[in-house]
């Protein structure tokens, strides 16, 4: 295994509490780490509440020299790790931890993905690689701001929500085809306002992988490590136009969307920007910029 001996520790971080097989994938894990490294250097490490795989992957980042921090998760737990790691960078450029994700929700875009679905063994067998981040800045109406990293999509409006119903849940064509249903009758448009036109959107969505939730396709040229992330916005139309549209990314995928480096919108009301799935609420008037963090982050793929 090329990458073991680098690792001064494994760290595996896990839910108990989670809907899906966390807590047993975490430990055949452990057992399979243990036939290649040090048991002394793996350790389980469960998180507690919401957040708390954030500050472990933290604090493990900050006080190891070079570890391996393993999120046993879906998208909205490796989301966290993430963040954890991307703050301990910011406090000490000199830490290099590398991060890699193991599916254990029903939320695993990045896992299917881009590792798709590989065991964590093999991955030991090649050289980490440093991938872009999506970054969101928000500064709110008071002055104050906000900074978070997704690894995979930020999205407002309609069509993220449909993904998060979609990943709750383990079901057939059918039934989500009753959720996206569902989701569009009972959701309505946002409004931005960017270069001073206010225009009022179903979903505005900024991506770098190539697929959300299983069944919305998006651009297959899409990139972790070009610098640029695609942009698709689905100006507001009726339910009818809506669900056409969705339905034709399901099946043969959107047509090319274009690519930026930086976008910056204002919401006009009290809405929630959807990160890797995570709910990040926003104040009205609150202006969003979106860049790339270029290599931020080092990964087993």
């Amino acid at each position: 295994m090329k990458s073991v001996k680098q690792f001064s520790l494994f760290a595996i971080i896990f839910n108990p509490n989670s809907t899906g097989d966390a807590p047993s994938i975490a430990k055949r894990l452990r057992h399979s780490l243990q036939s290649v490294a040090d048991k002394r250097t793996i350790r389980l490490v469960p998180t507690e509440y919401a957040g708390h795989a954030e500050m472990i992957a933290y604090d493990i980042a900050c006080s190891e020299a070079h570890p391996l921090i393993i999120s046993v998760s879906g998208d909205g737990g490796y989301n966290e790790v993430i963040n954890g790691v991307r703050r301990a960078k910011a406090d000490n450029k000199a830490k290099d931890p590398v991060v890699t994700v193991v599916g254990a929700g029903n939320a695993n875009d990045h896992y299917r993905v881009v590792h798709k679905r590989s065991s964590l063994l093999k991955r030991l067998d090649k050289a980490p690689r440093s991938i872009d981040l999506i970054r969101v800045d928000v500064l709110l109406p008071d002055g104050k701001s906000l900074i978070r990293y997704a690894h995979s999509y930020v999205g407002v409006g309609i069509t993220p929500l449909v993904a998060e119903e979609l990943n709750r849940h383990k079901l057939h064509p059918l039934k989500e085809l009753q959720i996206i249903v569902k989701t569009l009758l009972t959701s309505r448009s946002t409004k931005i306002r960017q270069d001073g036109h206010v225009r009022a959107v179903d979903s505005l969505i900024f991506a770098n992988i190539q697929q959300m939730a299983k069944v919305l396709t998006l651009n297959d040229s899409n990139s972790l490590h070009d610098g640029k992330f695609e942009v698709v916005e689905l100006p507001h139309t009726n339910i009818f136009g809506l669900l056409r549209t969705l339905i034709t990314s399901a099946t043969v995928g959107l047509k090319a969307q274009p690519k930026r480096e930086e976008y910056t919108f204002t919401l006009l009301k009290k809405g929630s920007l959807q990160v890797d799935g995570e709910l990040l609420p926003c104040e009205a008037e609150s202006e969003i910029t979106v860049t790339v963090a270029k290599d931020a982050v080092q990964i087993l793929l």
